[in-house]
């Protein structure tokens, strides 16, 4: 690109430019003055700041990045010196406050604004774009990117033109926490950083001592789940191909993040330990409950089987009750029989004596027949433990007893 004030048309063969159309100027008189201002600018070959024309914004690409047109050039222009960050890398994500950077720079510098670029030692990068400071009048908006806390100072050799103006200008914004600086902003990494480090201040602090298995892993995949949050920020650290987060964040951040995380990992280790402790507490405690409740479980049985064993003999008992109370009526029958045969025996060799005692004299007879032939009116015992000595009129035996005394008394 031609500076502004620098004209593009070639001199003539004998160092002349063109033919002077001016009237009552010579050609010698012109050749003086052409030679005379070849003198003054030392290396620019050609020189008319009549005919140059303005650089202006045609549009704005990124953060960083611009196109500008002068005549009917267009030209890509990556502001020196300051890194915003990317909204167009095709290997990166949009980064936080990518668009906010774009949007400033838009608003800066809206299409059509008159610029001013200067360059440095290299004009151009790998990509062909041209590296220059831009001036608006006379503020330098690469600096002006990094005041609003939208890019960071950065410095490729050789070209370090604008790296103080720009690192100014980036401390000013971290100063006043700003743009990418701001911990207020939710994707910023200093807001990341700071929700990490509560985080890992709240993990790391837990009061365990009488916390439940369930608890103490819970708070593990606390820890574990903080941890790769480190990791991840970590990541966006050393994964950074475009080097802004390391420039705007790394050398303030990255101690602190891996302090933090060293601290998880410790809580994480203490963490394990106290969830082996309290499984093996809880293993000795469940034997122990097991033990118990196989303890239980034997007396259990026991009282059950000494019940049983219990109703068994109680059974027997009742049975062999039963079978002597059985034998004990059937002998009293078996007497009772006994007696009331001898007893039927009686009468009737009672009657068969009476009869001859009747033949033989009727008063005597008389006597006899009127005592045998009574009926019994006394009292009587039924069953009992005396022997039967008479039949009441339906066959039975009994025993005649006293009813004073309640003893037998003779038939």
């Amino acid at each position: 690109m031609v500076p502004e004030g620098v004209s593009s048309r070639p001199l003539a063969a004998d160092g002349r430019a063109a033919k002077d159309e001016k009237q009552g100027m010579s050609g010698k008189v012109y050749a003086a003055i052409t030679i005379a201002s070849l003198a003054t600018v030392g290396t620019v070959t050609t020189v008319n700041a009549l005919v140059a024309e303005p650089i202006t914004v045609q549009r704005v690409i990124d953060g960083d990045t611009i196109d500008v047109v002068q005549g009917s050039t267009v030209t890509r222009v990556r502001l020196l010196n300051v890194d915003a960050p990317e909204t167009k890398h095709p290997n990166e994500f949009v980064q936080c406050m990518g668009p906010e950077a774009t949007r400033f720079l838009e608003d800066l510098l809206p299409v059509g604004t008159k610029v001013k670029l200067e360059y440095d030692v290299a004009r151009t990068d790998r990509f062909g774009r041209d590296l220059a400071g831009v001036f608006l009048d006379k503020q330098l908006v690469n600096a002006e990117i990094a005041r609003a806390g939208l890019g960071v100072a950065v410095s490729f050799a050789p070209n370090t033109k604008f790296f103080d103006s720009v690192k100014a200008a980036e401390t000013e914004a971290r100063a006043n926490g700003v743009g990418i600086h701001d911990p207020a902003i939710e994707c910023t990494f200093p807001a990341q950083v700071a929700t990490f480090t509560q985080t890992t201040e709240t993990l790391t602090s837990a009061d365990l001592e009488d916390a439940s298995l369930d608890e103490l892993q819970s708070h593990l995949a606390e820890i574990v789940a903080a941890t790769a949050a480190a990791t991840t920020l970590l990541a966006l650290l050393d994964s950074d191909d475009s080097g802004f987060l390391a420039a705007a964040h790394g050398q303030r951040w990255l101690p602190k993040v891996r302090q933090n995380s060293d601290r998880l990992t410790t809580a994480a280790d203490e963490t394990r330990s106290l969830i082996a402790a309290e499984q093996e507490r809880l293993r000795v405690e469940a034997e122990r409950r097991e033990q118990e409740r196989l303890e239980a479980e034997r007396l259990e049985q026991e009282r059950i089987e000494a019940e049983r064993l219990e109703r068994e003999r109680l059974e027997r008992e009742r049975l062999e009750a039963e079978r002597r109370e059985e034998e004990r009526r059937a002998a009293e029958r078996a007497e009772a029989e006994r007696q009331a045969a001898n007893q039927r025996q009686q009468s009737q060799s009672s009657s068969s004596g009476g009869s001859r005692s009747q033949s033989s004299g009727s008063s005597s007879g008389s006597s006899s027949s009127g005592g045998s032939s009574g009926k019994y009116t006394g009292c009587r015992a039924y069953g009992g433990k005396w022997p039967s000595n008479a039949i009441d009129e339906k066959g039975r035996p009994f025993t005649k007893i006293d009813c004073n005394t309640k003893r037998p008394i003779g038939g």
